[in-house]
């Protein structure tokens, strides 16, 4: 059996504007030397939203197309740090609870 011990279901609401701009910083040399012309906006609004999956299909399509069997889906909270999202981790819990079982794999 293999198992992802570290899965994360992402939606843009689930973080305050300040987060999704400072990880664009800190993802941005890694785009560019990939060759891809970026800025931070451009990471924000254009490459980010690729990975936003709230209900959990395409992280489950991704796993079973890797052959993976479990997952371990970690939400995480930013609110203290960078303020809260529009979503709070109690609701992010809730949604991951039901994408889980929305999947069958709950």
């Amino acid at each position: 059996m293999t198992i992802d011990i570290h899965g994360r279901l992402v939606d843009e609401r689930f973080f305050a504007e300040v987060y999704w701009r400072g990880f664009a910083k800190m993802a941005l040399p890694i785009i560019k030397r990939m060759d891809v012309d970026a800025d931070v906006d451009t990471v924000v609004k254009d490459i980010f939203p690729v990975c936003f999956d709230k209900d959990g299909r395409k992280h489950v399509a991704a796993i079973k197309e890797a052959g993976i069997d479990k997952t371990v889906l970690l939400p995480f909270d930013t609110g203290l740090l960078f303020g809260e999202g529009e979503v709070s981790i109690e609701e992010r819990n809730e949604m991951v609870f039901s994408a889980a079982k929305s999947t069958g794999t709950g």
